[in-house]
C-alpha cells in the first residue's frame, strides 16, 4: 500500500510541476492556479471517507492511550527547524545580496549557491 501511496504522490508531483510550468509560461501569477487541482480530491474525500469508525458488536472498544512527548524528542525538532532554517535561508537570498552588493551577475549567484548546497 505504501507503494502505491509514493507512486501516486509522485505522479501528482510530476503532473503538478508541468501544469505549473505551462501556467508559469502565461504569467507567473498562473502558476498557483496548480493548487486548485487538489479541489476534486477534497470533494472525494468529504463525499466517501467515512466520519466516524464502525464498531460492531464483536469488537471491543479500547480506552485512548495518554500521549507523552519527552523532551528529547522536542529537542531534536527544535535543532531540525533551525538546520533547516539556516540551510534554505543561504541559497534563497544568496542571489539578492550579490544583486545589492554588486558583486556579480546571476551566474556568479548560480555558482555559490552549488557551491553552498554540496
Amino acid at each position: 500500500m505504501l507503494g502505491y501511496q509514493t507512486g501516486a504522490a509522485n505522479a501528482g508531483s510530476m503532473i503538478m510541476t508541468y501544469v505549473g510550468g505551462v501556467l508559469a509560461t502565461i504569467a507567473w501569477q498562473f502558476d498557483y492556479l496548480v493548487y486548485l487541482l487538489a479541489i476534486p480530491g477534497l470533494i472525494l474525500t468529504l463525499l466517501f471517507v467515512p466520519k466516524q469508525n464502525v464498531v460492531t458488536q464483536n469488537q471491543v472498544v479500547t480506552e485512548k492511550k495518554k500521549f507523552k512527548i519527552e523532551a528529547h524528542e522536542v529537542l531534536f525538532c527544535v535543532v531540525a527547524a533551525v538546520y533547516m532554517l539556516m540551510f534554505y535561508l543561504g541559497p534563497t537570498n544568496i542571489a539578492l545580496y550579490f544583486s545589492e552588493k554588486q558583486i556579480g551577475n546571476t551566474m556568479t549567484a548560480r555558482n555559490s549557491f552549488i557551491t553552498f548546497c554540496c
